[in-house]
């Protein structure tokens, strides 16, 4: 009995963590996204079984679930919670909640899912990427949209389709990391059409041709 009131603590404080310092909605009936019961109760086992702390737990499960958010699509919502994973995992590791292996692990996870997602979207020697980014950026501008604000990822997600959010995502990130070497906020108070702009340059810069020119 005292092992049962254990496990039922342990539960309970992995689910609090994961919507108090995470802010993932666990409830299936309020977020899709989210596994359903059953495979989240087994993610539990599996933490419990590895003789995960609560931290630790709840990391592992908040990581599982930036991977399908990846998978799926939906990234702004996976962009949000990277913050977190980020921050918490430094918060608890610091505090000696997270070990160092066990952060390794989720952080490698982390990045095999970003990797993963960039594959499917990887521009070739014709530039489509860069295109379909400023093509993004034109239409965005269209509709209203001054700045890459949470807003217009979320119009371009519902209007666009995820794929083409997905490679918008893709190639702001290049352009953050390869060209200026900005910080996220930024890149958030850039216009969409100095964004276009630098992608074009970006484009130039990594393949020697104006963006519009193909490949022989």
């Amino acid at each position: 009995m005292f092992g049962f009131r254990n496990r039922k603590k342990y539960n309970g404080s992995i689910d609090a963590k994961l919507t108090g310092e995470y802010k993932i909605v666990t409830d299936g009936d309020r977020n899709s996204k989210f596994p359903g019961v059953i495979k989240y109760l087994e993610m539990i086992d599996q933490a419990w079984n590895a003789k995960f702390t609560e931290e630790e737990a709840a990391m592992f499960i908040a990581t599982l679930y930036y991977s399908g958010l990846k998978q799926n699509g939906h990234h702004e919502d996976a962009h949000q919670l990277a913050k977190k994973l980020s921050s918490v995992g430094q918060s608890d590791y610091a505090s000696g909640k997270i070990g160092m292996q066990r952060l390794q692990s989720f952080m490698t996870h982390i990045e095999k899912a970003n990797e993963d997602t960039k594959a499917l979207h990887q521009e070739d020697n014709s530039g489509v990427g860069y295109a379909v980014f400023c093509e993004l950026m034109s239409t965005g501008r269209q509709a209203g949209f001054i700045q890459p604000s949470a807003k217009f990822w979320l119009w371009a997600e519902r209007e666009l389709g995820s794929e083409v959010t997905g490679i918008g995502f893709d190639v702001l990130e290049l352009i953050r990391t390869k060209l200026l070497f900005k910080e996220e906020h930024e890149m958030n108070s850039m216009s969409l059409t100095e964004l276009e702009g630098m992608a074009a340059e970006l484009y130039e810069l990594q393949m020697g041709r104006p963006l519009g020119q193909r490949n022989a």
